[in-house]
């Protein structure tokens, strides 16, 4: 009788240390996947702080483009009214040479 106890008692034991290397087993596996999780996240947040610096690089370019192009447009019209002006002026002064 004893030794069926001690048979159930040993039997259980050796359960146990199985059951206790899974858990070990299982806690390295998920320690293993959260160090790729992680490095999963530090990858992505590199690349979102590269898209943020290329983003506000595309930003600079295009406000800088938009001031440009407000200059020549500004260049452009005072071109225009000074060449315009011009003509004015020489209309003027043939039509007061036609007079005399």
């Amino acid at each position: 009788m004893k030794k069926a106890k001690l048979d159930d008692i040993l039997r259980e034991v050796k359960l146990k240390e199985e059951e206790l290397r899974r858990l070990q087993q299982q806690v390295v596996d998920e320690r293993e996947e959260l160090q790729h999780f992680n490095q999963t996240a530090d990858s992505k947040e590199l690349e979102r702080i590269e898209a943020d610096a290329i983003a506000k690089e595309k930003e600079e370019a295009a406000a800088e483009a938009k001031a440009k192009q407000k200059l020549a447009e500004e260049t452009l019209a005072a071109f225009d009214d000074a060449s315009s002006d011009e003509s004015d002026a020489s209309d003027h002064s043939e039509g007061s040479s036609a007079e005399e």
